[in-house]
C-alpha cells in the first residue's frame, strides 16, 4: 500500500495515517490511525499548513482489512483461552501433564506479544463471563508478562518460561471454594487467609507438571510478594523476589484493575496505569513499572474513550505526569483533562 504526504487542510475523514504525525516535536497521532470527524476538524483548525502522511486511498479497504485482522485475532485468543481451560481441568483432576502440553499455548502467547501487540492491547480489555475470569485473566497476565519481558530485553529463550508462569500463576484458585472466590462482598479475615493460600496451591499444582522449570515454579509461588516486604507467602523484599515474580505482579495488578470481577467493575486502562505508578513507590518493582507504563501508554494514543458526560473522544496524548488525564479531542476541541476537574474517562469505547 503506497503512501503520500498532503496538507492537513486537504485531509479527509476516514483517511489513514501511514506514519506517526509529529508536529513541533509532539506526537499527535499514531501510524495507522483512522481520521475521525472530530480529529479532522481539530487538525484543520490548529495545523492547516502542516503536512501529514496518509495511505494512498480513502482508507476504507485498510479499515476493513484491520477489522478483519482484529476479528481473527479475537477468535484465536478465544481458542487459546479454551486450551487454558482444558489444561486447568486436567491439572485439577490430577491427570498427567507435561510441559509439552503447554507448548501450543505458550507459542500462541509469544506470537501475540511479538507480532500483534497493538491489536492485543485492544483485546485485553474484552469482557467475558464471570466463570471464565480465571482463564481469561491467566491468558492476559501471561501476554502482558511476556510483553514486559520483551521491553526489559529478557533473553528470548527465557520468554517461554515467563509465559508459562503467567498462565499458571493463579491455578491454585481452582481449589478454593466458589462461595469464596465468587463472593460479591468483602471477605472475612478467615476467607482472606484461604485466598492467600492460592499462591502455594498454584505452586504445588504446577510442580506436578513434568519437566517444568524451577524459574517458573518460583515465579508462581512468589507473585504476591511485594517490593516493600508486605506481600506473601514469605515477605520477601526487593531483588530477593525472583524477577519473573516481580514482572507477573505488575501484569497481575494491571489486568485485575481493568477486568470485571464478581465484587467490582473494571476501570479504564489509564486509571490502571495510575494505580501501577502509585504502587511503584512501595509494593511493585519501580524499574518494571516504569518500563511497563512508558511502553504500554503509546498503544492508547488514538483510541476512542467514553467520558462521564456520555460523549466519545479520542486520546491524542497520554499525560505522563497524570496518566488518567490525557490530552483528548472532543467535539473538535483539544482538551487537556489534567486541567478539567469535572470531565473524566469512564471507559474505552
Amino acid at each position: 500500500m503506497y503512501s503520500k504526504k498532503i496538507l492537513i487542510n486537504n485531509l479527509k475523514k476516514d483517511m489513514v495515517t501511514s506514519e506517526d504525525l509529529v508536529i513541533n516535536g509532539r506526537k499527535l497521532l499514531n501510524k495507522d490511525y483512522t481520521i475521525t470527524e472530530s480529529i479532522l476538524n481539530a487538525l484543520k483548525d490548529n495545523y492547516p499548513s502542516y503536512y501529514i502522511s496518509i495511505y494512498n486511498n480513502d482508507g476504507t479497504a485498510f479499515i476493513e482489512q484491520e477489522n478483519s485482522k482484529l476479528e481473527a485475532l479475537e477468535k484465536n485468543l478465544a481458542s487459546t483461552q479454551t486450551l487454558i481451560t482444558n489444561l486447568f481441568a486436567k491439572l485439577k483432576e490430577k491427570n498427567a501433564v507435561s510441559i509439552a502440553d503447554l507448548r501450543p499455548i505458550t507459542t500462541n502467547i509469544l506470537e501475540y506479544a511479538k507480532k500483534y501487540s497493538t491489536n492485543i492491547i485492544k483485546l485485553l480489555n474484552r469482557s467475558y463471563k464471570p466463570d471464565e475470569y480465571l482463564y481469561g485473566h491467566s491468558l492476559n497476565v501471561s501476554i502482558l508478562s511476556v510483553m514486559i519481558g520483551i521491553w526489559l530485553n529478557i533473553p528470548k529463550n527465557s520468554l517461554s518460561n515467563l509465559a508459562t508462569a503467567g498462565i499458571l500463576h493463579d491455578i491454585g484458585k481452582l481449589n478454593i471454594p466458589d462461595k469464596i472466590i465468587n463472593k460479591k462482598g468483602h471477605l472475612t479475615s478467615d476467607e482472606f487467609k484461604i485466598c492467600k493460600n492460592h499462591a502455594l496451591m498454584s505452586y504445588e499444582t504446577a510442580k506436578r507438571i513434568s519437566l517444568i522449570s524451577s524459574s517458573v515454579l518460583q515465579a508462581i509461588l512468589f507473585h504476591h510478594e511485594r517490593f516493600d516486604g508486605s506481600g506473601y507467602p514469605t515477605h520477601l523484599k526487593e531483588e530477593t523476589i525472583p524477577l519473573f515474580a516481580r514482572i507477573i505482579a505488575v501484569a497481575d495488578v494491571f489486568d485485575a484493575i481493568t477486568s470485571n470481577r464478581c465484587y467490582t467493575t473494571k476501570e479504564s486502562p489509564l486509571y490502571a496505569l495510575k494505580q501501577v505508578y502509585e504502587e511503584s513507590f512501595s509494593k511493585l518493582d519501580p524499574r518494571i513499572c516504569t518500563t511497563f507504563i512508558h511502553n504500554i501508554a503509546k498503544f492508547y494514543e488514538g483510541q476512542k474513550v467514553l467520558l462521564n458526560n456520555d460523549k466519545t473522544a479520542s486520546i491524542l496524548k497520554v499525560n505522563m505526569n497524570n496518566y488518567s488525564k490525557p490530552i483528548i479531542c472532543l467535539d473538535n476541541d483539544v482538551i487537556d483533562l489534567s486541567n478539567q476537574n469535572e470531565l473524566s474517562i469512564v471507559d474505552f469505547s
